[in-house]
């Protein structure tokens, strides 16, 4: 077996030339790719407006619930008072 040097081919393409290349070929390719980006934009859109509407509601959700929390943290104070005082009045009448 012998071994040959293989020649390398240096081709020197501008990118721009290429894509000229491909648009020639493929003429609605530009079209194409400029509908499925406007396609991506709007479902970029669209979750960015879920994001902003799940924030929102986890805002007011923690805030729901903090204020829920303090509620029933002064519900248990004034049931601890309550069964302080009931306790008291047992032991005064026994």
């Amino acid at each position: 077996m012998s071994s040959s040097p293989q020649k390398r081919i240096s081709l020197n393409v501008d990118a721009d030339d290429v894509f000229q290349m491909i648009d020639d070929y493929v003429p609605d390719r530009k079209e194409a790719m400029e509908e499925k980006l406007s396609e991506l934009n709007i479902g970029i859109s669209r979750i960015s407006e879920q994001m902003e509407e799940l924030t929102r509601c986890y805002k007011e959700f923690v805030a729901n619930f903090v204020l829920q929390q303090k509620v029933l943290r002064e519900e248990i104070q004034v049931l601890r008072r309550d069964a302080q005082s009931f306790r008291s009045d047992l032991q005064d009448q026994s």
